[in-house]
């Protein structure tokens, strides 16, 4: 796996967590693996763009 992800394409493995998630067939365990792991990807990207100096959004 190459450890140099842009925040664009950790997010775009973080909508393929999301939607292999709503799979019907997943099982509590597998859902809950999925979850941990797109919330870990979406972290690492705000985290990548805060590197990248990207401005971030305000809420509000």
């Amino acid at each position: 796996m190459n450890t140099n992800l842009t925040s664009a394409e950790l997010r775009q493995w973080a909508a393929r967590c999301d939607a292999r998630r709503k799979d019907p067939m997943i099982s509590g365990d597998e859902h809950e693996r999925l979850t941990k792991m797109r919330d870990g990807l979406l972290a690492v990207a705000q985290a990548q763009d805060w590197l990248d100096g990207v401005a971030m959004k305000k809420a509000g």
